[in-house]
């Protein structure tokens, strides 16, 4: 009972791990994508504005 414990804890430490990595890598995926959209619209309103 105990290894079972153990495996699935190792299984539960790891997972959380994975989730928290893949959460921190979305976020930063969607803010970069959102800069580059600000910046395009920015650009694209000076090329208007001429």
């Amino acid at each position: 009972m105990s290894i079972c414990n153990g495996y699935f804890h190792r299984i539960h430490f790891w997972y959380v791990h994975y989730l928290r990595l893949y959460g921190s890598f979305v976020h930063v995926n969607v803010f970069v994508s959102h800069d580059a959209s600000t910046r395009i619209q920015a650009k694209a309103v000076r090329l208007v504005r001429r």
